[in-house]
């Protein structure tokens, strides 16, 4: 796992476009997939040290894709970021119960990303 790579996945290419831009200009190396599968192979590949992951998407939902890599990685599963437009209390119960490590809502907060991946990679 790389702790300077990360994955993003969201089927709206203004999100992924937009979520890459802020964590490449904090010097992180990201790698973009527009889907669930996708998404998948690009972890399986790359081995990011976290994913920001879109919970509705039209092939697979993030939910299902956390469960998916969390069942085929087992220890060495990047942490997971769900960011979305979800916001009920169903939906973060859904999110803890796939694995799900932190559960941002759109629009999301930049202060509230980098302090996420200061605590998961160790501030420098």
């Amino acid at each position: 796992m790389n702790q300077q790579r990360l994955v993003v996945i969201d089927d709206s290419p203004t999100v992924r476009e937009t979520v890459a831009y802020i964590l490449e200009g904090e010097g992180f190396e990201v790698y973009k997939a527009s889907g669930g599968v996708e998404g998948i192979e690009l972890v399986r590949s790359v081995r990011p040290g976290a994913v920001f992951l879109d919970a509705m998407m039209p092939d697979m939902d993030g939910f299902e894709v956390c469960r998916r890599l969390r069942e085929e990685l087992g220890s060495g599963t990047p942490v997971i970021v769900m960011l979305t437009a979800l916001g009920e209390t169903v939906d973060r119960d859904r999110a803890a119960s796939a694995g799900v490590d932190h559960f941002l809502t759109k629009p999301f907060d930049q202060e509230e990303v980098m302090t996420i991946l200061q605590q998961v990679f160790g501030g420098d």
